[in-house]
C-alpha cells in the first residue's frame, strides 16, 4: 500500500504511465547466516498506470509483480547489465532513479555485558537515486525520511511532496476503489491557494462597447492628433466624423449585431477608420491582411460568409467570387461623403461581437474566435490600469491587423486621448526602429522576435528609445532576449503578455525585473482582472505547485466560441467539478 501510493505521487508528478522502482531485498541464505554485513540486492518493480487502474487494482499488481520480481532477488544488478547490454556509471542507477525502502519496526539493539549499544546515523547524506523514500515503523506510526538530489529538487519541493504523500495515503486508505488519476492530492491549503486565492481577481470595469468608450474620449478632446501616418494627421473629432459616415452606409447595407464584416486594407488611416465604423455600426470586424496569399483569403472569406467586404478596388475584383459584396475604399475615404457625421444610435450590447479573428491554422484548418465588447473592454480596461498608454505621446501600431497584437497597440492610446502612430509596412523594421528613435511612446507592442531583430539595428541608439514601456507577447520571451534588453535600455519596462487569441489578446502579465532576470523562458504571471488560470493534468485535476500541467483559462476573456465550429468549441467547466 505504501509502495502503490508513493508510486501514485510519481504517476501524477510525472504523467507517465509505466513506471520503474528500485527496491532493496534481503539475500542472506542458510550459508551466509553466520557472516557479518548487509546481504542485499535491488529488484525493479515496474507499474502500469494504463487503463485508469483503482487503488485496489494497483495494489494488486504490485503485489503480484513483487512476488514474481522477489524470484529472481538473487540476481545482481552486474548480471542484469550484462544481458541488456547496459553500462553501469558510478553513482547510478541504469534502471530506475527512484528508490522504495520499508524498513518495518526498527530492530533492537542486541545487548552485551558491560557494554551500551546505540545506533548512530552519521548523516553522509549520499544517495545514487534522484529520490528515495525510506519507511520505518514507528511506535507512533510510520517514519518518511525522503532523500532527493539537491541538484534536481529543492527543500520546499520535498516538503510539498511529502505532503502529497500523506494525501494520498489518506484518500486511498478510504476510496480504494476510486481510480488513482482521481485522488486528491492537494493538501487542502495548496488547494486554495492555487484555486481561490491566486484566482481573486474580480473587478469592476464598463459594461458599454469600445466604440462608445472611443466616443466618450473624442468628446473630451476633439481637437487631439488621434492617428498619424507618414504625412497625415486625423484629430479625434475627424475620425469620428469620418468613421460615423462610413457607419451610417454599412447600417444601410444590412450590418447590425453580430453581423460580421470582413475588411481586408493595407495599414493605412482607411484601416482604422473601417474598423471603427463597423463598430459603430453594430457589427464585428473581421480582419485579413491583404498580403495573405489569395487561397488563404478566399478560404476565410468562404468561411465566414460575410455581408460586405471592405477593401481596396484592385483587391475587390480578384475576391469578389468569395463576398456577398464589396464595397471599394476608393468609394468611401472622401471625407466629403454626404452621410451623416452624428454618431448612430447605440444598436450593440456588451454581450454583442466585437472582433473575429482567425488562428494560425497551425494545429490545423485555421478557426474564428469570437470575442465580444465585454471580453474586450475587459482587457481594455487592464491596460488602462497596468499600462502607461495615457504616458508620453502614443504608441506605433506596426504589426499586421490579422494578429490581436495590434488590439494593444491601437486601442489603448485612442481610449487615453493620445496618438496612433502607424508605421508604413517593412519587413527589414528599419521604418520601426525609426519610430521607436524618434517617438516619445507610453506602450509599444513588440514579440520576441522583434526584440531579436532590432537589438541588431545600428540604427536605434539606446539612448534614444523615450518609450515607457514594452509589452511582449505572441511568443515565448527568452531570459536571454530580457536580459539584452534590460541593458541595452533600462529605463524601459517590459512585460511579458501572455495569451491565445480565444482569451482575448493577454490573460495574464508578468514584469520583468530590473534586476535579476532569469535566465530561462520569462514566467507569464498572473491574471488579469476578471480572468482566471487553472493548471491541470489531464484528467482535470489541479497540479501541485512546480509540476507540470495544462493550462486552462475562464473569465470574462473567453471568447464565445469559434465561428461555424460547434464541434471545437471552447469546453466550458464549472470550477466546482475541478
Amino acid at each position: 500500500m505504501l509502495l502503490g501510493a508513493f508510486q501514485t505521487l510519481l504517476h501524477r508528478y510525472t504523467g507517465s504511465e509505466d513506471l520503474v522502482v528500485a527496491i532493496p531485498v534481503s539475500c542472506r541464505t542458510l550459508e551466509t547466516e553466520h557472516l557479518i554485513g548487509p546481504f542485499t540486492n535491488l529488484v525493479a518493480l515496474r507499474s502500469d498506470f494504463s487503463g485508469e487502474p483503482t487503488f485496489r487494482e494497483l495494489i494488486e499488481q504490485i503485489h503480484n509483480d513483487y512476488q514474481e520480481a522477489s524470484r529472481h532477488k538473487d540476481v545482481t544488478l552486474e548480471e542484469v547489465a550484462d544481458a541488456l547490454a547496459v553500462r553501469i556509471e558510478v553513482g547510478c542507477s541504469p534502471f530506475s532513479q527512484v528508490r522504495f525502502d520499508f524498513r518495518g519496526e526498527p530492530a533492537e539493539m542486541p545487548e552485551f555485558l558491560d557494554l551500551k549499544v546505540e545506533s548512530l546515523d552519521f548523516g553522509l547524506g549520499i544517495s545514487t537515486f534522484d529520490l528515495s523514500l525510506e519507511i520505518t515503523l514507528q511506535p507512533g506510526g510510520l517514519c518518511c525520511d525522503l532523500k532527493y538530489d539537491t541538484h534536481l529538487f529543492e527543500p520546499s519541493t520535498i516538503q510539498r511532496m511529502l505532503g502529497h504523500y500523506q494525501m494520498l495515503l489518506d484518500a486511498a486508505v478510504g476510496y480504494p476503489d476510486t481510480p488513482v488519476s482521481h485522488l486528491p492530492i492537494l493538501t487542502e491549503a495548496e488547494r486554495y491557494l492555487t484555486l481561490v486565492e491566486w484566482n481573486k481577481t474580480n473587478a469592476e470595469f464598463p459594461q458599454t462597447c469600445v466604440h462608445q468608450l472611443l466616443e466618450d474620449q473624442v468628446r473630451r478632446t476633439p481637437d487631439a492628433i488621434a492617428l498619424v501616418y507618414e504625412s497625415q494627421r486625423l484629430t479625434y473629432a475627424e475620425l469620428n466624423a469620418r468613421a460615423n459616415r462610413l457607419a451610417h452606409r454599412l447600417s444601410a447595407m444590412g450590418v447590425g449585431p453580430d453581423v460580421m464584416v470582413a475588411i481586408c486594407i493595407e495599414r493605412s488611416t482607411e484601416l482604422v477608420v473601417g474598423l471603427l465604423a463597423i463598430l459603430k455600426a453594430g457589427g464585428a470586424y473581421v480582419p485579413l491582411d491583404p498580403n495573405y496569399p489569395g487561397e488563404r483569403l478566399a478560404f476565410q472569406l468562404t468561411d465566414l460568409e460575410a455581408p460586405v467586404l471592405l477593401c481596396r478596388k484592385v483587391l475587390g475584383e480578384r475576391l469578389a467570387q468569395h463576398a456577398s459584396s464589396v464595397l471599394p475604399v476608393e468609394e468611401w475615404a472622401d471625407s466629403t461623403s454626404g452621410e451623416s457625421t452624428e454618431n448612430p444610435a447605440p444598436s450593440v450590447r456588451p454581450d454583442h461581437l466585437a472582433y473575429v479573428l482567425y488562428t494560425s491554422g497551425s494545429t490545423g484548418r485555421p478557426k474564428g474566435a469570437l470575442i465580444s465588447h465585454r471580453s474586450l473592454v475587459n482587457y481594455l480596461t487592464w491596460c488602462a490600469i497596468g499600462y502607461p498608454a495615457h504616458q508620453g505621446s502614443g504608441s506605433p501600431l506596426h504589426t499586421p491587423i490579422g494578429f490581436d497584437l495590434t488590439i494593444t497597440s491601437l486601442f489603448p492610446p485612442l481610449l487615453a486621448g493620445r496618438s496612433v502612430v502607424l508605421v508604413r509596412e517593412d519587413p527589414t523594421l528599419e521604418a520601426l526602429a525609426d519610430a521607436l528613435s524618434s517617438g516619445d511612446f507610453g506602450v509599444v507592442k513588440l514579440t520576441p522576435s522583434h526584440l531579436e531583430a532590432l537589438s541588431r539595428k545600428p540604427s536605434l541608439e539606446p539612448s534614444k528609445i523615450l518609450t515607457r514601456m514594452f509589452v511582449i507577447g505572441g511568443e515565448a520571451l527568452k531570459g536571454e532576449t530580457a536580459a539584452c534588453w534590460r541593458k541595452r535600455a533600462p529605463t524601459v519596462r517590459m512585460v511579458n503578455e501572455y495569451g491565445p487569441t480565444e482569451a482575448t489578446v493577454g490573460c495574464c502579465v508578468y514584469e520583468v525585473p530590473i534586476d535579476g532576470v532569469p535566465m530561462s523562458a520569462i514566467p507569464i504571471g498572473r491574471p488579469i482582472p476578471n480572468v482566471r488560470l487553472y493548471v491541470l493534468d489531464r484528467h482535470m485535476q489541479p497540479v501541485p505547485i512546480g509540476v507540470p500541467g495544462e493550462l486552462h483559462i475562464a473569465g470574462v476573456g473567453l471568447a464565445r466560441g469559434y465561428h461555424r465550429r460547434p464541434e471545437t468549441n471552447l469546453r466550458k467547466i464549472h470550477p466546482e467539478s475541478i
